[in-house]
């Protein structure tokens, strides 16, 4: 109990249990938990981990989950082991799209001089009754300048194609998009008090669509923004530059 080898697979279980989305795996992990309530996990911080005769069964489990934790993987097929990298795709998403926008401000924004900030904590959003907060809001992207602020959030999701009866430079997606995503926005909306949030979704084509109002008389709109993810050729990014200049434009 609370040795180090314990306390290693107690960490890698724990986020595991973040990291899956699939229930079957879910529950195996959770009892897993339950069986290492015990361990003491704070002590742990990357510590080597020795291998002798009373421990060397857990030796192959140890490298399989040391391997995920690092972000790669074995595969193994016609006697040959081969190392595969793996990233969560929501993290990856939201970080090219913001290092998109920091890479290339002064192409998209030209003489406009917005301030970008990625990824920081804001605004508190909920407190208990003696005042201290247990949440914070953390959006993706806030462009600001000077008091008109847009706050972008990306969901690395494929969103259904509905029957689109609309312009084709534009589409209408907002049926297909999840409840809990657009109350996001508009919780964003409310404590940045934004006029404008965009859903940033991945695409093979970059479409902006017709903008939505978050209540009848409400004048906060809420964009869907498909971004291009067709990285083929030399031009790639200026193409995708030029492209998003064009949409942002037309969200201001």
């Amino acid at each position: 109990m609370n040795n180090e080898l314990n306390r290693f697979f107690a960490h890698a279980n724990k986020y595991f249990m973040w990291l899956t989305k699939d229930d079957t795996n879910a529950d195996l992990l959770a009892s897993i938990d339950g069986m290492m309530h015990e361990e003491d996990i704070s002590p742990w911080n990357h510590c080597k981990i020795y291998f002798n005769r009373m421990n060397e069964r857990f030796r192959i489990p140890y490298i399989y989950a040391k391997m995920i934790l690092d972000n790669q993987f074995m595969l193994s097929g016609n006697g040959f082991n081969n190392m595969a990298l793996i990233f969560d795709m929501n993290i990856l998403f939201e970080r090219f799209f913001a290092q998109f926008i920091c890479r290339n401000k002064k192409k998209i924004f030209e003489n406009q001089t917005p301030q970008i900030r990625v990824q920081e904590v804001n605004n508190n959003f909920i407190y208990d009754s003696s005042g201290k907060v247990i949440r914070l809001t953390k959006p993706d992207l806030i462009l600001c300048f000077n008091e008109r602020r847009y706050i972008f959030d990306t969901k690395y999701k494929k969103l259904d194609e509905p029957q689109i009866d609309r312009p084709k430079d534009r589409y209408d997606k907002v049926h297909s998009i999840a409840q809990s995503d657009l109350y996001q926005m508009y919780t964003y909306s409310q404590i940045y008090n934004s006029q404008d949030t965009i859903l940033v979704f991945p695409g093979f084509d970059s479409k902006l669509s017709k903008p939505y109002s978050f209540t009848k008389n409400d004048n906060k709109k809420l964009w869907i923004y498909m971004f291009k993810l067709n990285l083929n050729g030399d031009n790639w990014e200026s193409n995708l530059v030029h492209r998003f200049k064009e949409d942002f434009q037309k969200i201001i």
